[in-house]
């Protein structure tokens, strides 16, 4: 009995509000019609005073279960704000691991690439180096021989079977010496240009993760201005 009494207070309080509000507001707007006496602020803010008297109109409009259900899908829409906050502050912060990541790949592959190119040059050098010090000790050699052949013509005939085999076994060493340079060289190379397909494999993988992160992030964003902008519509 105590409750219906005081609903039926709460109505008719509510009702006269109303009225007083609706006559307000009238009068406000024949304000605004009569601009002979209303200067240009006075009509600004009979303009504000409109709003601000429509809006508590409807606030006394509203029932107290719809204001209950109004309340709690705000409330419903501040957390799944956070929740999408949340997320999005995740998947930036993974994001940005991602970019650091291959960035400390890219610099520590550069980083071999250098050291690979420094080796390949030092291994040309020695090799130009080795062949001119054979080929200096050959000449030398020869030259030596020639030379002793010439004051011992008895023993020509040998020294010079000792020089051509001497002449033979110079000629595979040197072969020898390159062949093993270029075996040393070839396996460098092939090391490198493993390293480059492992980068690159690496890198695509990285990059098809940081897609799909990104992807995720636009739809987030997407999905969180929605949401801000439903949640404006309903203010």
């Amino acid at each position: 009995m105590a409750r219906r009494d005081s609903d039926t207070i709460f109505h008719v309080v509510n009702f006269n509000i109303q009225n007083v509000l609706q006559d307000g507001l009238a009068e406000i707007q024949k304000l605004q019609l009569d601009k002979n006496y209303v200067s240009d602020q006075s009509f600004t803010f009979l303009r504000y005073m409109t709003f601000l008297v429509d809006h508590a109109i409807k606030r006394t409009q509203t029932t107290y279960k719809a204001e209950e259900i109004r309340q709690s899908h705000y409330r419903k829409l501040r957390r799944n704000n956070y929740k999408i906050l949340k997320k999005i502050s995740a998947l930036s912060k993974t994001l940005e691991n991602q970019r650091n990541l291959r960035r400390r790949i890219e610099e520590r592959i550069h980083s071999q690439h250098i050291k690979n190119i420094e080796l390949v040059e030092k291994i040309e050098k020695k090799f130009i180096k080795d062949s001119k010090g054979v080929s200096k000790k050959f000449e030398r050699m020869q030259i030596d021989e020639y030379k002793q052949s010439e004051t011992k013509q008895n023993d020509l005939k040998p020294i010079l079977n000792i020089t051509q085999n001497k002449l033979q076994n110079l000629l595979m060493t040197n072969e020898r010496l390159e062949k093993d340079i270029y075996s040393k060289r070839y396996k460098v190379t092939s090391q490198y240009l493993s390293l480059l397909n492992r980068y690159d494999t690496e890198i695509g993988e990285r990059l098809e993760i940081i897609t799909k992160l990104k992807a995720e992030f636009d739809a987030l964003s997407e999905e969180r201005r929605e949401l801000e902008a439903n949640f404006n519509s309903e203010l």
